[in-house]
């Protein structure tokens, strides 16, 4: 599959040809429609975090994914195969500039259907920070 990669801390972004992630028993694998470049993809790749969160290389880019499921992992039970979602993954499972991601089950939420993919793939991260600082204001 087609993905943007970095190779090390500080190179280009490139478009590269990689493995498809390989689903777990609580994951299902997304076919992206759309996925959104944040602030935190930069400051990964300048290595700016390196030391408190280190990354493995080649780095698949991305933490907004939108499309739909076409693998189910065994424990999934609340997601089926066709269903269409927008997910913020996980560190691990970062990678959603991809032709393919792969989301736990508890990360992702149906995509409503008076949305479009870009629309669901530029909320999750962004989203997630308001609604953090928020509840921090808050407190």
């Amino acid at each position: 599959m087609k993905a943007a990669i970095f190779q090390d801390y500080a190179t280009p972004v490139e478009i590269a040809e990689i493995a498809k992630p390989s689903l777990k028993d609580d994951s299902v694998l997304i076919e992206v429609h759309a996925a959104s470049v944040n602030p935190i993809d930069n400051i990964l790749r300048a290595g700016y975090m390196k030391d408190i969160m280190p990354l493995s290389f080649p780095h698949v880019m991305g933490y907004d994914v939108s499309g739909k499921v076409v693998e189910v992992g065994s424990s999934v039970q609340s997601i089926k195969i066709g269903d269409v979602v927008f997910a913020r993954p996980n560190q691990d499972d970062a990678g959603a500039i991809a032709e393919f991601a792969r989301v736990k089950e508890d990360e992702l939420a149906i995509k409503p259907a008076n949305i479009s993919h870009t629309d669901a793939a530029s909320i999750p991260l962004a989203g997630l920070t308001a609604w953090r600082a928020d509840n921090q204001r808050q407190s």
